[in-house]
C-alpha cells in the first residue's frame, strides 16, 4: 500500500510532498526474506591513523558468534548472520528497516598490515578491528661486493 501525504504549502514558489510507503510485513513470509540472494552490507567507518587502520562496523544486535573477521594480504571481510525476528501471533510489524539474513562488508586494505597485531573491540552495537601498520625493516645485504640497505616490510 501506498499512502501519499501533502505537506504544507510554504510559499507560493515551492511546495512539498512527502510519500510514506506503507508494507504489511506480517504478511511477509520469514523464509521467503531469508531466501535473498545476495548478503546486505553493514554501515561501516573505514579510517587510517598515524600507526593503524580502523574498521567500524554497525552490527547491533550481533553476538561474536554471529561474526566472521577474515583479514588477507590486501582486503578485510566482515561477515556474518543476523537471525530474523520471531513474530508471535498476535504481534503485527508496522515498520521493519533492521536487516536479517547474511550479511558481507569487504574493505581493500590501503597498504600492508600485521595481522598478527591485529585487535577487535565489540562496544555499543559496534565492531571496531583494528589493523596496525606492518613496519619496514631495514635489510642489509651484499650485491657485487657492495653493502646494499633497503627497506622491506616484517613478516
Amino acid at each position: 500500500m501506498v499512502h501519499f501525504q501533502r505537506g504544507r504549502h510554504l510559499d507560493s514558489t515551492t511546495s512539498t510532498m512527502e510519500i510514506d510507503i506503507t508494507v504489511g510485513l506480517q504478511s511477509v513470509q520469514t523464509a521467503h526474506r531469508r531466501d535473498c540472494s545476495a548478503p546486505w552490507r553493514p554501515p561501516i567507518e573505514f579510517f587510517e591513523t598515524d600507526d593503524a587502520l580502523a574498521i567500524r562496523a554497525e552490527l547491533g544486535g550481533l553476538t561474536r558468534t554471529d561474526i566472521e573477521v577474515v583479514v588477507s594480504s590486501d582486503e578485510l571481510v566482515i561477515r556474518g548472520e543476523r537471525s530474523i525476528a520471531k513474530l508471535s501471533a498476535s504481534r503485527k510489524c508496522h515498520e521493519s528497516r533492521v536487516r536479517y539474513g547474511p550479511f558481507e562488508a569487504l574493505v581493500r586494505l590501503p597498504f600492508p598490515v600485521a595481522v598478527d597485531a591485529a585487535g577487535a573491540e565489540d562496544a555499543g552495537g559496534f565492531l571496531t578491528v583494528t589493523l596496525p601498520r606492518r613496519r619496514a625493516a631495514r635489510v642489509t645485504s651484499r650485491e657485487n661486493g657492495q653493502i646494499v640497505e633497503a627497506l622491506r616490510g616484517d613478516q
